[in-house]
């Protein structure tokens, strides 16, 4: 039996704007050879997102997203 294919993924601190005008500081998670554009690009249409203050992970929707600033140099 094949085992399965496993790529490590880091935590990368971001400030993402919402279309409403809101800011949430928090951590998305990609893969370790990709920086967060790369994960933004993909085809599925959801991301998760661990909010700073809260700690609680939700998904983002990409349709909702203004922008998204990588805040430390892995993203």
């Amino acid at each position: 039996m094949a085992k399965p294919h496993y790529i490590p993924k880091i935590a990368v601190d971001v400030e993402i704007a919402l279309n409403d005008g809101s800011i949430h500081r928090g951590q998305v998670y990609i893969a370790a050879n990709q920086r967060v554009l790369d994960m933004l690009n993909e085809a599925n249409g959801f991301f998760p997102f661990r909010e700073q203050k809260s700690g609680e992970v939700t998904l983002l929707s990409k349709t909702i997203i203004a922008a998204v600033t990588p805040l430390d140099q892995r993203g």
